[in-house]
């Protein structure tokens, strides 16, 4: 049976979707909600997310090439960092499943919602759900199973070129505590904000969810690290240096394309705005 012209979900490609008359019924239904999850605060969280990335390289960097941290310990250290946050959404999900599916569904409805902003922004007739279908558990999922498979991958190749890690962890021991202290410290604050949507009117508040793309971002830069060693013609010396390196370079590159991003995405508030109060045509 062939589908409706009018059927949100037909004249579908392999990637875009055409605009109907369903969709901008939904995009006049769901904007207000969408604009208002896009505030202020939104943008100067996201600002705050890429000082803290900014702030991690700097504090990385200065210790590698300046304190003369070991970078055996460094990078151990950095892995523990993303194991740390895959703890966390994992409690997430699992202590506030209902907060975590409210912020799931309104995420998704948001997407929509910008996706088609952004073609009639651009006068096209075609929008992309590529973004469109969040689903928390996979992306928890994929990032435990990628980030296992980087870790492994890491290990074995620094036993393989005869690094001793335990060695380098010892002859760092006060640097290890405090991170410890610090990594202690991003787990509890995770905990208070499980416990903070639990109990009154907090049930009722979604859970935000960043699980998904740490794991495909590990192992893009660790295709890149393999490239780097073997162009170098690395050592058991210079080898995690390069890799430390590595990943720091992968951090500092999401600083300016996040930064790019919320630039566009400055522009699709202001033209939503604008269109909700009558002044962009329809």
């Amino acid at each position: 049976m062939s589908a409706s012209r009018n059927d949100p979900d037909s004249a579908e490609s392999s990637q875009t979707t055409a605009i109907t008359v369903q969709h901008r019924r939904f995009l006049n239904k769901h904007a207000t909600g969408a604009l208002s999850r896009r505030d202020a605060g939104f943008f100067i969280e996201q600002i705050l997310l890429s000082a803290e990335w900014l702030w991690i390289i700097a504090i990385g960097l200065w210790g590698l090439l300046i304190a003369g941290w070991d970078p055996v310990s460094s990078l151990m250290l950095l892995f523990a960092s993303f194991w740390v946050r895959n703890l966390g959404e994992l409690i997430k999900l699992r202590m506030a499943r209902h907060q975590v599916d409210l912020w799931s569904r309104l995420y998704n409805e948001d997407q929509e919602v910008w996706a088609i902003t952004r073609a009639l922004l651009s006068k096209r007739e075609r929008f992309s759900k590529a973004m469109v279908g969040y689903v928390a558990s996979t992306g928890v999922f994929f990032d435990w199973l990628l980030t296992g498979v980087c870790s492994a991958g890491l290990w074995f190749y620094l036993k393989d070129i005869d690094v001793d890690i335990g060695a380098a962890l010892a002859s760092q021991s006060d640097f290890v505590r405090i991170a410890m202290m610090s990594i202690g410290i991003q787990v509890l604050m995770t905990v208070a904000v499980v416990v903070q949507h639990s109990v009154g009117r907090g049930r009722e508040r979604p859970v935000a969810m960043r699980a998904g793309g740490l794991g495909p971002g590990l192992v893009m830069v660790s295709f890149a690290t393999i490239i780097a060693i073997n162009v170098t013609g690395a050592d058991a010396e210079s080898a995690p240096r390069i890799i430390l390196l590595c990943f720091y370079a992968g951090l500092g590159l999401l600083i300016p394309l996040h930064v790019f991003g919320l630039v566009l995405v400055g522009q699709e508030v202001r033209w939503l705005r604008a269109r909700q109060a009558g002044v962009t045509p329809p």
